[in-house]
């Protein structure tokens, strides 16, 4: 065999796979851009969430506007709420069973009805719900356990992805 034809072997399936790590690379920036995008309220789009409900948009980064340091649920941990289609995530570690996947729920409420996440495990349970003018807020409601008495935290959306961590 040819030392020059093994030379040009190795050189072309080498370069093919630098080609496709490129790629790669290049559509996960993409997706993480589009993502980002999706997020983004600036631009007053309305993101579908699992349910396809434009009453119900929860889709996006949120930030607590009443939370104390050190308390359960508290800052730093609960104060930012990420959520995609399909799953919740509180980036700072706090949420507990709060993370994860979740569904949608509707629940009559004074003759009409609202469209809530309900997250339970044990006796405590987690409610996520928009609430304020336009539904513009998000009140996530902590009871139960070690939670104690209903403890309700509102949450304004924010313009960022909520990538960085413990503010």
């Amino acid at each position: 065999m040819n030392t020059n034809s093994t030379f040009n072997r190795s050189y072309q399936t080498t370069l093919v796979v630098l080609f496709t790590i490129g790629i790669i690379g290049t559509l996960s920036v993409a997706a993480r851009n589009l993502n980002h995008f999706r997020s983004d309220t600036k631009n007053d789009n309305k993101i579908n969430n699992n349910n396809n409900s434009d009453d119900f948009v929860v889709v996006g980064t949120w930030r607590s506007t009443n939370l104390l340091p050190g308390m359960d649920p508290g800052l730093p941990d609960e104060h930012i709420i990420v959520i995609d289609d399909k799953t919740i995530k509180f980036p700072n570690g706090g949420g507990g069973f709060g993370n994860g996947p979740y569904t949608i729920s509707n629940e009559e409420e004074k003759e009409k009805k609202k469209k809530k996440i309900y997250k339970q495990q044990g006796d405590e349970t987690i409610t996520y719900e928009l609430v304020g003018e336009n539904n513009i807020n998000l009140k996530v409601t902590f009871a139960g356990g070690d939670y104690g008495n209903p403890d309700p935290v509102i949450y304004v959306r924010s313009s960022d992805d909520g990538s960085e961590l413990i503010e």
